[in-house]
């Protein structure tokens, strides 16, 4: 059982969009037949609060248009994460900001996270893009060795998630989805 609450977006006098969010999350667990559980039924509840962010600035002059957005996601849940290490979940560009990138569906992330980056645009005076690009980082207050170890959330930062997009053309599109190590020496 769910219960999901969003704000309206509101807007600051410096043009900042921002809105927040509560989950509360029920989940009864039988494992009888599964071995993800245990025998007996479990009860657990959830709950996370977090507050979203951005602040799009757009720039225009004779050829472009140029937009950047930074983006802030403050997350916090008074809970520890289940233990999901053996979880398949890899954070990417375009789930990095939600507020359940790792799909669960029967617990919450837990802990509390700062999500900060970015997402940029080129496009020309038709507004066509020619490149978009997308960045950010997750930093969390403690180290947590339950998270999915493909998820690169399990140190207090998370490896640098980007996309890069070229649009050469209406119909042709190269991008390149990348994760960097957090200290940036691999890709």
């Amino acid at each position: 059982n769910d219960l999901n609450y969003s704000s309206n977006s509101f807007f600051s006098n410096f043009g900042s969009v921002s809105n927040f969010e509560i989950f509360l999350k029920n989940t009864i667990k039988n494992g009888k037949n599964s071995s993800d559980y245990d025998e007996d039924t479990q009860t657990e509840n959830y709950s996370s609060i977090s507050f979203n962010s951005s602040l799009p600035l757009q720039k225009i002059n004779s050829n472009f248009i140029s937009n950047l957005t930074p983006k802030m996601l403050i997350n916090y849940n008074p809970d520890k994460s289940e233990n999901i290490t053996n979880l398949d979940r890899k954070i990417n560009s375009t789930n990095l900001f939600s507020n359940n990138r790792l799909g669960l569906t029967d617990s919450l992330e837990g802990g509390s996270s700062i999500t900060l980056g970015f997402d940029y645009d080129l496009k020309n005076l038709d507004n066509n893009k020619i490149l978009g690009l997308r960045l950010g980082q997750i930093f969390k207050d403690t180290n947590d060795s339950r998270f999915p170890k493909k998820s690169t959330m399990q140190n207090k930062s998370s490896d640098l998630i980007g996309l890069i997009e070229i649009y050469p053309s209406d119909n042709l599109v190269f991008n390149y989805e990348f994760s960097a190590d957090n200290n940036l020496d691999t890709m």
